[in-house]
């Protein structure tokens, strides 16, 4: 099988030759290299990669959602961001691109390999839709019609081989019959007579066509669901000589369509899970860390715009190398599921939980001032410590940030927590410190 061959646009080139060292030791190859917009849409178009990891600040020139929009328009290539910046407008930009994946930098290996892989995952399924949709449109298109015309009486005159076939009548049989002995047709759900369209062009004097849910019985009895339209034959003097009658069996058309649906809800569910997986932590079953910085920004902008207070609390597990030395990676595993048990249990429904990273843990608590963090950081900090864990104790070291109207970053209110984090290890662990506190507390 042939390597997925990969183009990175980035403007920096030590980063740039860092991304393809990643790349490479995942097993894949690394089609080409851009540090412009510009450059980038020229390789896309001449390299054809299978997919382009792409920066979204490139210095001058156009940036890399720009780069990214003219590639998706130009050639079917799938391109994931890769960037350091989760901003709400950036987010926005990028997401109207339509991209296929979005990375923060800092990234671990693991993160930037299920991105790749997602978005060629996703980029093959869309793939196949299309084909599929594609594929049914032509077997829409190529679906005959049956024809039925009649004279201004409503008797049958002629018949195309179609009708003969969704009527069951011979045209032989039919000529000069009343149009409804021929052509019998009944409401779907009542199963009451309907109009015939015949007539009411003859009547009307107008081009008709059926409501939706009509079926034709044919001379057998057996029921098709239909479309038809009736309009009226002029003769030379503009009068009605009679009446041409269109219609269809639609029960082809209406599999199709179910199956259609059925491939559209596939794929909906697909991405739902996809998303699920990009965003979730797969131990702790918590968001994961690029979650939380997408939900970071969007909480700060929301705390700015509508004078809310906003609270940050950082946990890291105390001794936790130890503990993985002494019982082992697998035990060690268990306690951190642990730990993101008992953080769900003691959090608010509107609290953000997620890991953070290794044996970090982080809880965003919208609409909570410095006093009510504090709190709630103890309660949880007293629970962990108090659990019956199966090795031995566990205990957490917390720091805790409120946001003040001089905060304009996510990464401000972060160091300040996690400065407020390593003032508590520095204590002796098991206690929680505010970055606008001297000293920590804790039991």
């Amino acid at each position: 099988m042939t390597a997925t061959a990969i183009l990175i646009v980035e403007d920096e080139k030590i980063i740039a030759r860092g991304i393809e060292k990643q790349v490479t030791a995942m097993g894949y190859t690394v089609a080409g290299s851009a540090s412009t917009g510009e450059e980038a849409i020229q390789k896309a178009v001449e390299l054809r990669p299978d997919i382009v990891l792409m920066d979204i600040h490139l210095g001058t020139g156009m940036d890399g959602v720009e780069a990214a929009s003219r590639i998706h328009k130009q050639v079917d290539v799938p391109v994931v961001y890769l960037t350091a910046n989760s901003d709400n407008f950036t987010l926005q930009r990028a997401r109207s691109s339509d991209p296929f994946g979005y990375v923060l930098k800092p990234y671990e290996d693991k993160e930037l390999k299920t991105a790749i892989e997602i978005g060629l995952y996703r980029h093959k399924t869309e793939g196949r839709l299309r084909e599929n949709e594609q594929w049914l449109t032509a077997t829409l298109g190529s679906i005959g019609d049956g024809v039925i015309a009649t004279d201004k009486k409503g008797r049958v005159r002629l018949m195309n081989v179609l009708a003969e076939q969704l009527t069951g009548w011979r045209q032989a049989d039919a000529l000069g019959r009343d149009v409804q002995d021929v052509y019998r047709i009944v409401a779907e759900e009542s199963r009451l007579p309907v109009l015939n369209p015949v007539l009411h062009a003859l009547k009307k004097g107008a081009p008709t066509t059926l409501k939706s849910g009509t079926l034709l019985i044919d001379s057998a009895g057996v029921e098709r669901p239909i479309e038809d339209s009736a309009a009226s034959i002029l003769d030379a003097g503009g009068k009605a000589s009679g009446v041409v009658l269109v219609f269809r069996d639609i029960t082809e058309r209406r599999r199709l369509e179910r199956q259609l649906q059925e491939h559209r809800h596939k794929l909906e569910e697909a991405n739902a899970r996809l998303e699920m997986l990009a965003t979730t932590d797969e131990l702790t079953l918590l968001k994961n860390r690029r979650a939380f910085q997408v939900r970071l920004a969007e909480e700060i902008e929301r705390s700015h715009r509508y004078k809310m207070p906003l609270s940050l609390m950082l946990l890291d597990v105390d001794h936790f190398k130890q503990f993985n030395d002494t019982f082992g990676h697998p035990a060690g595993d268990c306690a951190l599921q642990g730990i993101a048990r008992v953080l769900g249990k003691h959090s608010r429904s509107t609290d953000f939980v997620a890991r953070y990273g290794g044996e970090e843990f982080a809880i965003l608590l919208p609409n909570t001032d410095q006093c009510g963090a504090v709190v709630s950081a103890e309660r949880i900090r007293r629970a962990i410590a108090e659990e019956e864990w199966p090795e031995r104790q566990m205990t957490v070291s917390i720091g805790v940030a409120t946001i003040t109207a001089t905060t304009r970053s996510d990464t401000a209110l972060v160091e300040e927590a996690d400065a407020a984090l390593y003032r508590s290890k520095r204590s002796g662990r098991n206690s929680v410190s505010h970055a606008n506190e001297s000293s920590p507390s804790a039991d």
